[in-house]
């Protein structure tokens, strides 16, 4: 067989198989989404006042780089405008802003 001949096979095998119905494997099960406006804030906080507000052994991370290096305190402004079931139905009225804080 020449080069041309196994490519065409080849290719054929592929198209045989894509169109043959089987339906791809998958280990996720959509539960919803949403559409939501973020913003990151990042700070660089005294860590002995941070390690007084984290649980005991946990201690405060210093990111080395990026948009934010050098912060070791993270807001999170969050604005959720849509949320949507698994069926892509509202699921609930748009919640109001939150923020979260991470160190």
């Amino acid at each position: 067989m020449n080069k041309l001949s196994i490519q065409t096979l080849t290719g054929a095998l592929a198209l045989a198989l894509a169109l043959s119905g089987v339906a791809p494997v998958a280990a996720e099960t959509k539960v919803g989404s949403t559409v939501e406006s973020r913003i990151l804030l990042g700070f660089s906080a005294n860590e002995a006042a941070l390690s007084g507000m984290l649980p005991e052994g946990w201690v405060p991370m210093t990111l080395p780089s990026g948009p934010v290096g050098g912060a070791n305190l993270i807001v999170a402004l969050i604005d959720r405008h849509v949320i949507l079931d698994a069926e892509g139905e509202p699921e609930a009225i748009a919640s109001g802003p939150i923020a979260a804080f991470l160190t």
